[in-house]
């Protein structure tokens, strides 16, 4: 999949969100919404962040990338890949647990601490939909500099569409679509709710976690099962 391809939908994504917003009960016109406002207030920065996408892609593509997912399984693992991104809340996790900044993070705002994404600056890939649309302009000034917007209906610019739904499975997505040579997963647990999820509805988490694994499932048909590694 050719880097291109990222400005709009991945071809296997818009079936897959249609069935999500069914199962969930999201209107699709409000992450629409969401991400025209907030096309609008990036717009207005002036800046290219094109600039910060290229750098993610190169620091990426061809290397064995760690995915670091919310559940504090992690804690136990020796992350050696060459690159490693965080899934929103588990920047939280590596930072004070085990003094490591993560090269890339992975947030919808809802875990990641947004005081350390503003003191070390890894590149964000920033993601706006229909219920955090309040906290993503809020969040943004401090780290408009390292961002790289995205979201999960049509990306109007300077958004991206990776495809994804949940911020681990968005990561992996990411990481495969940016050219990864294979992606090692760490804390990702099927049946359990991290500690580094952040705000969250159990039970409501409990069905994205399965949507999640699902979309990873996914991944495995389309790169080859081979590609994605579940570490633990």
């Amino acid at each position: 999949m050719m880097l291109e391809e990222c400005t709009y939908f991945p071809s296997w994504w818009p079936r897959i969100y249609r069935h999500i917003a069914s199962l969930l009960g999201i209107d699709p016109r409000r992450d629409e919404e969401a991400t025209i406002l907030a096309s609008r207030r990036l717009m207005s920065y002036g800046r290219d962040f094109q600039e910060n996408l290229s750098l993610a892609r190169k620091l990426v593509f061809g290397k064995d990338v760690a995915v670091i997912g919310a559940h504090e399984s992690f804690l136990c693992n020796d992350v050696k890949e060459d690159v490693i991104i965080a899934a929103d809340g588990a920047l939280n996790g590596l930072v004070m647990y085990k003094n490591i900044i993560p090269d890339i993070v992975v947030t919808d705002f809802d875990g990641a601490s947004r005081s350390l994404l503003a003191r070390y600056k890894p590149l964000v890939f920033a993601h706006v939909h229909g219920d955090n649309l309040k906290v993503y302009i809020n969040s943004v000034p401090d780290i408009v500099d390292v961002i790289i917007p995205t979201t999960q209906t049509f990306p109007y610019p300077p958004f991206y569409n990776f495809g994804g739904f949940t911020d681990g499975d968005r990561a992996v997505s990411t990481a495969l679509t940016l050219g990864a040579k294979r992606v090692h997963l760490y804390g990702f647990q099927r049946d359990s709710v991290g500690a580094f999820s952040g705000r969250t509805n159990p039970r409501k988490k409990m069905i994205k976690l399965e949507i999640a694994f699902n979309i990873i499932d996914a991944l495995r048909e389309i790169y080859g099962s081979e590609v994605i590694v579940l570490e633990g």
